[in-house]
């Protein structure tokens, strides 16, 4: 299928479209002539995502490396999950760095995991945070609820809240719960109330005692990034 303009092109591919066409590269013949090789890619992403549903991972990742190697990011991106999850993390690492540097907000958060899980030194951690924050950049609710978490941990709890609040603003279920611990904790008991009630609505549940979770202690050996960074 040959898609020659943006109106063609099936509207569960326009997010990658849109993104992809905000860096067009020098030498492309026009705007309009990329977009239309973008649209064209993306309909090539979508059908890898068909191969994902059947289960067909090595279809998925011939396409998916075609791409990647054409410079379509969402590509690159979804490449490095599947590398990941295979075990081939180096490999996967330089994916995501180079989505990251695209500006992927998932590419950076998964850079940061990596780079935190292997971190030897305070420089290591730095950087991994560096990325974690430009994701809290884009409203990424995964990477705010994370900052909010290791922000905690650290000692600084007011900013901690500050993360937790913006990313129950996004719908992390998980952040509306602990904030409901913060004020049960603090005795406000109404408040702490209608955050669990949200939780709840929201499909989360858990003690009030889930907000121990935050408490600033001292570091032990589970200090790494099964630790500090989860999926809410």
């Amino acid at each position: 299928m040959i898609i020659k303009s943006l109106s063609e092109a099936p509207t569960s591919t326009l997010s990658c479209i849109v993104h992809c066409a905000t860096d067009m590269p020098e030498g492309e013949e026009s705007l309009s002539a990329f977009i239309g090789k973008l649209s064209n890619q993306a309909m090539r992403f979508e059908t890898a995502r068909v191969h994902r549903n059947e289960k067909k991972i090595d279809g998925e990742k011939a396409i998916l490396r075609r791409l990647h190697n054409e410079g379509f990011t969402p590509a690159t991106q979804a490449l490095g999950g599947i590398l990941y999850k295979q075990g081939h993390e180096e490999e996967a690492k330089e994916l995501f760095k180079q989505a990251a540097h695209k500006g992927l907000s998932n590419s950076m958060y998964s850079l940061a995991k990596i780079l935190w899980k292997n971190a030897r030194t305070i420089e290591d951690k730095k950087e991994a945070k560096q990325w974690l924050a430009k994701a809290g950049e884009k409203n990424h609710r995964l990477v705010l609820y994370d900052l909010g978490y290791m922000t905690c941990k650290e000692g600084n709890i007011a900013k901690g809240k500050a993360y937790f609040e913006k990313a129950s603003e996004l719908g992390c279920r998980k952040s509306i719960y602990l904030l409901g611990g913060f004020a049960h904790k603090a005795g406000q008991t109404r408040i702490a109330q209608a955050y669990f009630k949200k939780a709840k609505e929201q499909g989360y549940v858990k003690p009030p005692k889930e907000d121990a979770q935050v408490t600033p202690k001292t570091p032990s050996k589970r200090d790494n990034v099964e630790v500090f960074i989860r999926k809410s």
